[in-house]
């Protein structure tokens, strides 16, 4: 009965090790479980921390060499167009020139074609007004002289003749 008794304890205290040694396997391996899951984590979040950081610093260059490009880009379209303004100014001033220089030859042409012609016109008119009074200085001279002729030949030379003629009778 004795032994049965110190069996039965045996068994108790092989029970109760048993238990001991469950709960120390069980807690070393929820602690080490959880000590590792742990560090994955930490990991994980370092991990995710430093891709964040990079993806944060990785805009921000992005978006400052973005940005840098666009205000090139701005600053060049502004001087081409401001340098197609100047241009057309230009072209627009130097066509104005040229055409007002057309139009001041075509005046100057204009001016020149018409004191020509007031020259001409003037010369002609000065031309014939001195043609006209020549002629018209020949003609009277033609009709005083051809006047003077039957003059003298109708009233001086024939009635002359004639009464010297009659007069040798």
């Amino acid at each position: 009965m004795f032994s049965h008794l110190l069996l039965l304890l045996l068994l108790l205290l092989l029970l109760q090790l048993l238990q001991l040694l469950l709960y120390y396997y069980y807690y070393y391996y929820y602690y080490y479980y959880y000590y590792y899951y742990y560090y994955y984590y930490s990991y994980s979040y370092y991990y995710s921390y430093s891709y964040y950081y990079y993806y944060y610093y990785y805009y921000y260059f992005y978006y400052y060499f973005y940005y840098n490009y666009y205000f090139y880009y701005y600053y060049y379209y502004y001087y081409y167009y401001y340098y197609y303004y100047y241009y057309y100014y230009y072209y627009y001033y130097y066509y104005y020139y040229y055409y007002y220089y057309y139009y001041y030859y075509y005046y100057y042409y204009y001016y020149y074609y018409y004191y020509y012609y007031y020259y001409y016109y003037y010369y002609y008119y000065y031309y014939y007004y001195y043609y006209y009074y020549w002629h018209r200085r020949q003609l009277s001279s033609f009709v005083i002289n051809t006047s003077t002729f039957f003059h003298f030949f109708f009233c001086s030379l024939i009635p002359n003749t004639a009464a010297s003629f009659f007069s040798s009778f």
